[in-house]
């Protein structure tokens, strides 16, 4: 009877010794699985060193997975939420897709992406638009220089013919070179002004 307790006690510890090296063998089993979805996570987060204009520099991190939009979303909210413009550059290129991955824009760990913020175009546009209504016209002096020039050289021409005596000929070589020039100005400035005129 000894004999057939102390089997059975021996057949007990077996079978506890072997449940617990199953338990064991299960639990390593779950701690690998959950490492590997861990490990690929690692994998798939990046460092990305952003560089701006003034040469700071940030170090932020991303995913391989993550679209740019959401990307830009979470590392430039503040300047997002002032109507700012987010320009990213890597490898000379402007990342512009916002529903692209960022490994479908080619990068990878600690690369470097440079940043442009600026001012919207829209705002910039009706700022500068409602700031032409409300400020006065500028003057065109170019206008006000030729009809200047033209009563000049009218007036020295008519000098010319009412006191001859008084020009030499190097005053009137001069005088007739000088309107020369003029009139080939003038007709410079109105071939040009016909050709910008779209037909």
């Amino acid at each position: 009877e000894i004999q057939g307790t102390s089997e059975h006690v021996v057949h007990e510890q077996d079978s506890n010794s072997q449940s617990t090296y199953e338990t064991n063998t299960n639990e390593a089993s779950n701690v690998q699985e959950e490492a590997k979805p861990e490990a690929e996570s690692t994998t798939d987060n990046i460092r990305i060193r952003l560089k701006y204009l003034n040469d700071d520099q940030k170090l932020v991190e991303g995913r391989l997975q993550e679209l740019l939009g959401d990307f830009k979303k979470r590392h430039f909210s503040v300047e997002l939420s002032r109507q700012k413009r987010i320009r990213l550059i890597f490898n000379g290129q402007v990342l512009q897709s916002d529903d692209q991955t960022l490994q479908g824009c080619g990068l990878y760990d600690n690369c470097v992406v440079h940043c442009l913020i600026h001012a919207q175009q829209n705002t910039n546009r009706t700022n500068s638009q409602s700031h032409s209504n409300t400020s006065p016209p500028d003057w065109n002096l170019g206008v006000l220089l030729y009809t200047c020039l033209s009563l000049v050289l009218g007036f020295a021409w008519f000098f010319r013919y009412q006191y001859s005596h008084l020009f030499t000929l190097t005053t009137t070589a001069a005088l007739v070179s000088l309107t020369g020039m003029f009139a080939v100005s003038i007709i410079g400035m109105y071939i040009n002004d016909e050709e910008a005129v779209p037909s």
